[in-house]
């Protein structure tokens, strides 16, 4: 019996910008995967950072820790190719009950620590770190490869090595005081460096916030046909830059909000970040902690570092017109700063060179799946959009069951419904009586949406 119930909160390392060095701490690689708690022994199960229940997307991870003696461990998901590279790609594609045979990949648990054990029902919160890590080596030696220690040093040289390696899997260092108890979000005191990457973005919005010192930039890119999509949303803008972009921002269309997914904001799970669009001219410089977008984004909140004087034609393309809303021609700057003045709102900021459409575009909707339809599908394939409309979900606790409340474009329902057309039941396979309710309740969500395309 395990002292505590599971989710708990976790500690969460503060960034930092110098890299960590010193006596007294554990260096330890910061990984590119899924934070994660494992409880495991008979009762197995994983739950995300979030306490969201990833047992069965995860199936071949519990059914690995059931080998194990009854604790609890805090860690990262992580996806490992053949060559024993590490995928965070992969990953994201792998609910479900793990990757399907031939994947080419496993889902493998790193631990870093150890919060309790089952055997003498002891909670090792409120133990060192360095007792905790040691107890937590001496239970693992001999585990099943799917279930391993993360590595640690107290060599700064060491740490530094890690960076990069194993296709770019370890992004930074996390440093851990050894004489730390466990302590919830940042007592601990964890930090973590990361490698950062610079890179040029264009600013096409500017989010809504009531308070002006929470205003950040949307943040654009080209794709692979040259029209703009946002890659992520910055850290705050100084009140430096705030005075900096506001002349020079033109609003692209009427003072009507727009909004992206919450993933695009650096935010899974979240709702949709709503923001004001202006006209694609400013390029800046951004400081980020990939070298690349992944799934279209940045995973982490990019910092603007400086705005690029010149022209920069190679940013600056069309953007794809669905975020536009209908309406006048454009204000000019000082009519626009004279209303946001008079509103406490932000200037608007947007996408393209070209007009936008007059057309009203199709905005995410969110809806609450049923427990079990969300269930069927993270075992389905799936096209990239609606796997990612899945991946936000934010589990809603109703009883014994859940809701997965969903946000996405009418059309990504419309697939997932479609998807799930086989619990309906058909030749030769019966229709479980729950999943035909289930997949129904969501019909009936989904056919309430009017799909009149922009």
């Amino acid at each position: 019996m395990l002292p505590f119930d599971l989710p708990v909160d976790v500690a969460l390392a503060r960034p930092v910008t110098d890299f960590p060095s010193g006596g007294g701490l554990s260096l330890e690689p910061k990984w590119d995967g899924w934070r994660a708690l494992l409880r495991t022994g008979p009762d197995s199960r994983v739950f995300s950072r979030h306490g969201t229940d990833l047992t069965r997307a995860m199936a071949d991870v519990a059914h690995t820790a059931r080998r194990l003696p009854e604790a609890v461990y805090d860690g990262e998901l992580l996806a490992v190719t053949d060559d024993g590279t590490v995928s965070f790609t992969l990953l994201q594609t792998s609910a479900g009950k793990g990757p399907k045979p031939g994947a080419g990949f496993s889902v493998v648990f790193v631990a870093f620590d150890l919060l309790a054990t089952g055997n003498d029902t002891t909670d090792l919160r409120g133990q060192a770190y360095r007792e905790r890590r040691e107890r937590m080596l001496a239970l693992l030696d001999g585990a099943p490869a799917g279930i391993r220690p993360t590595p640690a040093t107290g060599d700064d040289h060491g740490a530094l090595a890690w960076v990069g390696s194993l296709g770019g899997a370890i992004e930074g260092v996390v440093a851990k005081p050894l004489g730390r108890p466990d302590l919830p979000r940042y007592g601990s005191a964890w930090t973590k460096w990361r490698r950062r990457h610079t890179a040029d973005a264009v600013i096409t919005g500017i989010t809504a916030a009531a308070n002006p010192n929470q205003q950040a930039a949307v943040l654009s890119r080209p794709d692979p046909d040259g029209r703009l999509r946002a890659v992520g949303v910055s850290l705050p803008l100084t009140p430096e830059l705030r005075r900096e972009l506001a002349p020079q921002l033109h609003p692209a269309a009427d003072d009507q909000l727009a909004e992206l997914p919450g993933t695009v904001g650096g935010l899974p799970g979240s709702p949709p970040v709503s923001y004001l669009p202006v006209v694609p001219e400013i390029v800046v410089e951004i400081l980020v902690d990939q070298d690349r977008p992944e799934f279209g984004c940045y995973r982490h909140r990019p910092q603007i570092v400086r705005v690029r004087a010149g022209p920069h034609t190679e940013l600056l393309r069309p953007c794809a017109p669905r975020i536009w809303k209908a309406g006048p021609s454009p204000p000019s700057p000082a009519t626009t700063a004279s209303a946001a003045a008079r509103s406490g709102r932000p200037s608007p900021t947007s996408c393209p060179t070209r007009p936008p459409s007059r057309r009203t575009p199709r905005l995410p909707v969110t809806l609450d799946m049923p427990g079990k339809v969300a269930d069927f599908l993270r075992s389905t394939e799936l096209d990239p959009a609606e796997r990612d409309a899945l991946d936000q979900g934010v589990t809603i606790r109703r009883g014994q069951g859940y809701t997965l409340r969903v946000s996405a474009v009418p059309a990504v329902h419309l697939g997932l419904l479609a998807r799930c057309q086989s619990l309906d039941g058909g030749p030769g396979a019966p229709a479980v009586p729950a999943q035909r309710k289930a997949r129904r309740e969501y019909e009936n969500l989904v056919s309430t949406l009017a799909l009149t395309g922009p």
